[in-house]
C-alpha cells in the first residue's frame, strides 16, 4: 500500500525548493509484502504525468516550478501488482502539507 493515499504540493515558488508555504516534495512510501512471504521485490514509480509531478526510484514526488494545476496519479508496482496515491498540484497562494 502507497502511503499517503493523497496529498496536496505546491508548484516551486521563486524563493526556492519548499520555502515558506510552498511544500513542494514529498517521499512516498510503498509496503511491498507477498502473502507467501516472498522477498527482492523493489517498486517501480511512474507518474501519470511527469510534466506536472515527477517521481524517483525512492518514491519522491517533486512537482516543478513549470506545472500547472491538475492532479497526478502515482504508481507504485512490483512483482505485477500496484497502488497508487492521487497528487493535487496547485499554484495559487500558500499551500502548506495536505495528506489524507
Amino acid at each position: 500500500m502507497v502511503t499517503p493515499r493523497e496529498a496536496t504540493l505546491n508548484a516551486q515558488s521563486p524563493f526556492g525548493t519548499n520555502a515558506p508555504g510552498y511544500v513542494s516534495t514529498l517521499r512516498l512510501s510503498v509496503d511491498v509484502t507477498f502473502s507467501d512471504a516472498t522477498l527482492g521485490h523493489t517498486a517501480t514509480w511512474t507518474s501519470s504525468n511527469p510534466a506536472r509531478a515527477t517521481v524517483a526510484s525512492d518514491g519522491t514526488v517533486t512537482v516543478p516550478s513549470t506545472a500547472t494545476p491538475g492532479q497526478v496519479t502515482i504508481r507504485a508496482e512490483a512483482g505485477g501488482f500496484f497502488d497508487e496515491a492521487l497528487i493535487h498540484v496547485t499554484t495559487v497562494g500558500d499551500v502548506f502539507l495536505i495528506v489524507e
